[in-house]
């Protein structure tokens, strides 16, 4: 094995090389080396690029050879022959008349003979130095033409790679894009732009929009999470219909509507779970619960006395503005508007927002359609919801101004020791 110089681009390598690493021509048995100057060049070719040696390889393309024809030597002038008839006399003269010759003018003689055999010589060359002029820039012409045509050959074949690589590199992106857009994990989409920088604009612009909502959820599911309450998880439901969420949301209202049926404990309370919770966890104890529910007594004329008067006491002491008064109608912390831990504090509150500045007198009247159902609960204590109807009238300090008079619809509890537990007033328009 020997190291030689690629005869397309002379690029060093192994004579046994299959192909040459730099431009693709073909090397081991497509060569041969000159066995006059040591060129190496393609079999191909006719003759040494170098020297113009004729290539006798086998594989070396048919030609006829160069052949130089020879210079024939100009014959002396000849001496006319006459029939006359040469005598031995004659013919002593004449040798002796040309040494004679020779001995005095050798030097004319040589030159005589040899200057147009020279001439000849020299014209009979110049027709073939044109023609191996000619022969060479065929040879020429035929390297750069093979040495382009593999260049060419070349780009053509790296632009086709460079298009399926490419190629596969966008559909591999695409892949990836769906998949990440499809995700719910803002980790997955952030792997994606770290995986692939060069990705196109818009599908960059996606992801990081989609990265910005998975995280306002998140923000927003742990506010709902805080929060516990039926209404802000069916709203978050509603938004993100396909949230990771949607399982513990659902046990959470499940848990929600259970605890209110217990605290109801009635057979309305419990059917409504069944119906909206058919598969719910507490399926099993609402029906018991509905099967050991003991039907309440009717109430009694001293029962509904009692609380119309609780509520007559609660609505006199804010029409008085007496605070004392006022809070010997409620528990310490009861359902006050809606709100779950609502205190005394609150209730005060609520007094005193009703007396505004502007306002010289204000009067609660209840209007005396009294609905009250009792529920048992246990050792003969009672429970009773409450609902009636009262009216607000205002009378302003500004005389130019009229009074007022608005309607509102009072929904109540009355807890075992016949305070007021829950109370919810509402604007009648």
């Amino acid at each position: 094995m020997a190291i030689i110089k690629c005869p397309e681009c002379g690029h060093q390598i192994s004579d046994k090389a299959p192909t040459c690493p730099s431009c693709g021509v073909e090397i081991a048995g497509k060569i041969t080396r000159c066995p006059q100057c040591g060129e190496v060049y393609l079999n191909d070719q006719e003759a040494c690029p170098n020297c113009h040696y004729a290539n006798m390889t086998p594989s070396a393309p048919s030609r006829q050879p160069y052949y130089v024809e020879p210079v024939k030597p100009t014959p002396a002038p000849e001496r006319p022959i006459t029939e006359e008839r040469v005598t031995l006399q004659d013919v002593e003269d004449i040798e002796r008349q040309e040494s004679e010759e020779e001995l005095i003018a050798p030097v004319e003689e040589t030159s005589f003979t040899q200057e147009p055999v020279v001439e000849e010589e020299e014209k009979a060359e110049e027709p073939k130095k044109e023609e191996k002029k000619k022969e060479k820039k065929p040879k020429k012409r035929t390297n750069y033409s093979a040495l382009i045509v593999s260049i060419v050959l070349a780009m053509i074949i790296c632009a086709v790679c460079f298009y399926f690589y490419n190629k596969a590199k966008t559909e591999k992106e695409a892949e990836a894009f769906e998949f990440a857009m499809s995700s719910k994990e803002p980790m997955v989409l952030q792997n994606y732009l770290n995986t692939y920088p060069d990705a196109p604009l818009p599908h960059r612009k996606a992801v990081n929009v989609h990265i910005k909502e998975l995280k306002n959820t998140d923000h927003e599911w742990s506010i709902v999470m805080a929060n516990n309450s039926k209404e802000a998880l069916l709203d978050y439901l509603t938004k993100n219909p396909e949230t990771p969420h949607k399982k513990n949301i659902l046990q959470a209202i499940d848990s929600i509507d259970w605890d209110a049926a217990v605290k109801a404990k009635t057979k309305e309370a419990y059917e409504a779970y069944i119906k909206e919770h058919p598969d719910g966890k507490f399926i099993d104890a609402a029906n018991e619960g509905i099967k050991t529910l003991k039907e309440a007594k009717p109430l009694t004329a001293q029962e509904k006395e009692n609380i119309s008067g609780l509520f007559r006491k609660f609505f006199q002491s804010i029409n008085s503005k007496k605070e004392d008064r006022l809070l010997t109608t409620i528990n310490e912390k009861l359902n006050f508007f809606n709100k779950a831990d609502a205190t005394n504090k609150d209730v005060v509150a609520y007094m005193n927002k009703l007396w505004k500045p502007e306002i010289a007198n204000l009067n609660w009247h209840i209007l005396k359609d009294y609905n009250i159902q009792r529920k048992e609960l246990e050792n003969e204590k009672y429970e009773y919801d409450v609902n009636f109807s009262a009216l607000l009238k205002t009378e302003p300090k500004d005389k130019k101004l009229k009074p007022t008079e608005t309607k509102y619809q009072v929904t109540a509890k009355v807890d075992a020791n016949k305070k007021i537990s829950a109370i919810n007033i509402t604007k009648i328009n």
